[in-house]
Parts: C-alpha cells; sequence; structure tokens
C-alpha cells in the first residue's frame, strides 16, 4: 500500500465549498493544526524564503507585470496579506510572442519571478511539442485569503500569501484549449514533462490523485519546509 498523500488543506472566509472526497491522512510536518486559530498557523514568514525582489522581477522585461501595493489583513485575516506583490498578466518567450494569462493575478514577487521563468523556459516549449505554440493559461489564481482547500480550519493556505499559482488549462495559438488534468491519452506525454518542469522549480506540486481537491487544476507553489522537503504529487493518466 503507497504511503499517505499530504493534502493542502483551506477554507474560504466566508461560504463553505462544496463538499469534497475525504483527502487520506497528513504526515505530522504538513498536517493541519487543532484548536489553533489560523494566525497561528501559518507558513514560514514569507521574508524569510524571499529570494527574488520586485525590483529585480519588474528588470526582467519579458514579465508582463504592473506594481501592486502591498496587500495585509485579508478579511481580517492577520496571516493573510502580500507585502512585495505585484499584478501579473503575462509572459514574453524568445521569439517576442505572448503568453497572457486568462486573468491578471496578484502574486508576490519571488512568486511571479519562478512562474514566468517556469512559462518562459520549460511550459512553453513543452507544449510548442503539441504542434502549436502556446499563448495563453486559462483559469488561473494566486493569492486568495483562505485556509487550504477551503476548509474552515487547518493552517493556511499559500494562496493567502501570494506564494502559490493555479491553473486549469492551457491555450494554444491554434484555437485549442488543454486541460491540465484529464485521462486523454494524446496527452500523457505532454502532462508527464509538464510536471517534470514543475517539479524542478516549485516546492510543491499537487495535480489529479493528490489529495482529491486537485481533481481539476494543477497547484504549484514554493511553501519552505524542514529540510528542504518537497511535495511532487500529480498521477498523469
Amino acid at each position: 500500500m503507497p504511503p499517505p498523500r499530504p493534502a493542502e488543506l483551506s477554507a474560504p472566509p466566508a461560504e463553505a465549498a462544496p463538499e469534497a472526497p475525504t483527502p487520506p491522512p497528513r504526515p505530522a510536518d504538513l498536517g493541519s493544526a487543532v484548536g489553533a486559530p489560523p494566525a497561528l498557523q501559518r507558513a514560514p514568514d514569507e521574508a524569510a524564503v524571499e529570494s527574488v525582489s520586485c525590483a529585480a522581477v519588474f528588470a526582467d522585461l519579458n514579465i508582463i507585470a504592473e506594481p501592486a501595493p502591498p496587500l495585509t489583513n485579508g478579511n481580517g485575516n492577520s496571516a493573510c496579506g502580500v507585502r512585495e506583490g505585484l499584478t501579473l498578466r503575462g509572459v514574453r518567450l524568445a521569439d517576442g510572442s505572448t503568453v497572457m494569462l486568462q486573468s491578471a493575478v496578484h502574486i508576490r514577487c519571488a512568486m511571479a519571478a519562478a512562474v514566468a521563468q517556469w512559462i518562459r523556459d520549460d511550459l512553453a516549449p513543452t507544449v510548442a511539442k503539441s504542434g502549436s505554440p502556446l499563448t495563453r493559461l486559462v483559469g488561473v489564481g494566486a493569492y486568495e485569503c483562505r485556509l487550504r482547500n477551503n476548509q474552515s480550519s487547518g493552517k493556511i493556505s499559500e494562496h493567502a500569501t501570494g506564494n502559490a499559482f493555479d491553473v486549469h488549462a492551457i491555450g494554444l495559438k491554434d484555437g485549442r484549449t488543454l486541460q491540465m488534468m484529464g485521462a486523454e491519452p494524446a496527452l500523457k506525454s505532454l502532462r508527464e514533462d509538464v510536471k517534470q518542469s514543475a517539479c524542478a522549480r516549485f516546492t510543491t506540486v499537487l495535480g489529479s490523485g493528490s489529495d482529491g481537491y486537485h481533481e481539476d487544476h494543477l497547484h504549484v507553489d514554493l511553501a519552505a519546509r524542514r529540510n528542504g522537503y518537497r511535495l511532487c504529487q500529480w498521477d498523469i493518466r
């Protein structure tokens, strides 16, 4: 029997989300705290893992973004907020073409840099193998003040500090939209390559088969964990 997979647990500040499959047990270092208020359950302070300044990000003319003011205490939760963030809209590729996000996202500058590099250096070249260039990312998300997986208790989500990015699908120049998750044999090789590149870039990668909460989208983040522990869980079908 394979070991239990950890889950990213989160909860919306107001309304509860529809019931999702109950995730398997989590190891202690990634499990949710019991009885502690969300503000005491946040991940390591973002300053401790910040590796890229906003100034450095904006010096990269290949990133299509705008400065954004700091966000603090979202929905009254002191654990939420982004001190060093920006509004990310897209990325310019080496050939001058662009990959745009379906909607702009507020995201931590270090995370924005990692996402942009992944799109430019890994995702776009991988998708080009499908026969048409990558032009957009569909169903994207970043900052959102909530707990993991929209739960009512547990640890604060990496989304709550702008340290996470979600994407549901990719759009191609020829008009096709390819879902990140699914069981199409024709896309298995492409998804394997996307997984390999994402797991090399980010400390957390969650997709289908990971915990019941990421069956329709890819989640990546730069969570800092003890001993450099990384989480890469995506069953390619």
